[in-house]
């Protein structure tokens, strides 16, 4: 079957790795090693979880590189993403406002430089330009956040909607699945699981990246 963005195949052929681990653990099962058991199946839920965070991470890369690359002018976007890409590179600019405060250092190539970030700045408000490389948002989880409302951000940008509000998917269920990995990684708690809750983690998350994929194809097609 082939999917729109490359990262949602490439998410699909590596969460063979979580069966694998589920493999160690029921191997460890029977020979009576509860401990392997438990500390293999967290490890397949951590091994899921953060693919799944890498594929949601890239999936936008690559949806961003669509739109730079694409025919398509600021007016076919959303208001919504081109006030949040003026927002992003604003809080990004090595140029606005840094080179503004010290005027003890103004001069001409100052001025050219902000002058030419202001340009590419107010490109995104012209609805006959054409989308760039200058063009960009956020497409990474904020550094030590990745729960389902961190997720739900990011996707925000694109038209300020819930990408989930109308979607048949559980949050709750995936903001289960997301604190899993958290609290095993940064709080070193051990859950109990089983490898019946293990493998139902892999098929939720599949549908929610086929689901991803397919949300963020009616924006490019």
């Amino acid at each position: 079957m082939s999917y729109h963005l490359n990262a949602t195949a490439q998410f699909f052929q590596l969460i063979d790795s979580v069966d694998t681990l589920i493999d160690f653990a029921l191997k460890e099962k029977n020979a009576g090693n509860t401990k392997n058991y438990d500390l293999f199946l967290n490890l397949a839920v951590v091994n899921l979880v953060t693919k799944f965070q890498v594929c949601v991470e890239n999936g936008l890369e690559e949806f961003l590189y669509q739109l730079q690359n694409s025919d398509k002018t600021y007016q076919d976007l959303s208001i919504n993403l081109r006030l949040h890409s003026l927002k992003y590179l604003l809080n990004q600019s090595n140029i606005l406002p840094n080179k503004l405060e010290h005027s003890q250092r103004y001069n001409q190539q100052v001025l050219d430089k902000v002058s030419f970030e202001l340009k590419s700045l107010h490109k995104i408000c012209l609805n006959e330009a054409k989308i760039d490389h200058h063009f960009r948002f956020s497409t990474q989880f904020p550094m030590g956040k990745q729960g389902v409302n961190e997720l739900i951000d990011l996707y925000k940008q694109i038209n300020g909607e819930n990408i989930f509000e109308k979607a048949a998917l559980d949050k709750n269920k995936l903001n289960e699945i997301l604190r899993r990995r958290h609290d095993i990684i940064h709080d070193d708690v051990s859950h109990q699981l089983t490898e019946i809750q293990v493998k139902e983690y892999k098929d939720f998350l599949f549908k929610v990246v086929k689901y991803i994929d397919s949300y963020l194809r009616q924006f490019i097609v």
